[in-house]
């Protein structure tokens, strides 16, 4: 793992460089987003990216919910106003929508086939102020879940993420973590071993290839 302090708007362009790179070679590009702060930071991204016909957008997690529900993260993209023309898009909601599990299951069903096509995968992931990444609360059924995907509920939402097996077949991880709430969490992940149902974000340390953008605190690999 890898963390590198860095503005925000170097992050994103360090970001975009490398869709950009990968799209220019012809390269089937697999781009799984997450929500919360990482919506602005794809939205602009996408806004300056070309030649996008082999790029496949996906979901790393979603909040459960009726299509286009409010609280939706595939949602807040699309009211984002970004042009997804060309683009492969792939949401975790779609009609028909059954109950969770069974949105769980064919999304993952579908993940698979694209995990398989790509030749470039990359999931960005945000980390929570209690420290969870994708979907993956602390404390929560998620973090032994077993396949690629899960549904579970929580008390704020209903939740469908990958799992950390789901997360093991991904080529690569960029997580954005900006803002001083943001510290603690990343001082604990540098600094201590703690469980995964502790601090989910410790899984980031055994993914053989992670990158941490953040403000807080200056880089190095652990």
């Amino acid at each position: 793992m890898q963390l590198i302090q860095a503005t925000l708007q170097d992050s994103e362009a360090a970001l975009r460089s490398y869709l950009q790179t990968a799209l220019d070679q012809n390269k089937k590009v697999l781009w799984l987003i997450s929500g919360g702060s990482n919506i602005v930071i794809t939205a602009d991204i996408l806004r300056q990216l070309h030649g996008t016909q082999n790029l496949t957008i996906a979901q790393v997690d979603e909040r459960y919910g009726p299509v286009g529900h409010p609280d939706s993260n595939w949602q807040q993209l699309l009211d984002s106003g970004t042009p997804l023309d060309g683009i492969t898009l792939v949401p975790i909601l779609q009609n028909p929508l059954g109950s969770m599990h069974q949105a769980a299951a064919d999304y993952e069903a579908k993940l698979q086939k694209l995990l398989k096509t790509a030749d470039i995968s990359i999931a960005q992931l945000g980390m929570g102020t209690d420290g969870h990444i994708a979907g993956i609360l602390p404390g929560t059924e998620s973090v032994q879940a077993a396949g690629l995907v899960t549904s579970y509920q929580t008390e704020q939402f209903d939740r469908i993420t990958l799992t950390f097996n789901g997360l093991d077949q991904v080529q690569e991880l960029w997580l954005f973590a900006y803002g001083q709430d943001k510290k603690p969490q990343l001082e604990a992940l540098q600094n201590q071993d703690l469980s995964l149902s502790e601090q989910p974000a410790q899984y980031l340390k055994q993914h053989p290839r992670v990158v941490v953008y953040n403000d807080s605190i200056e880089g190095n690999n652990v």
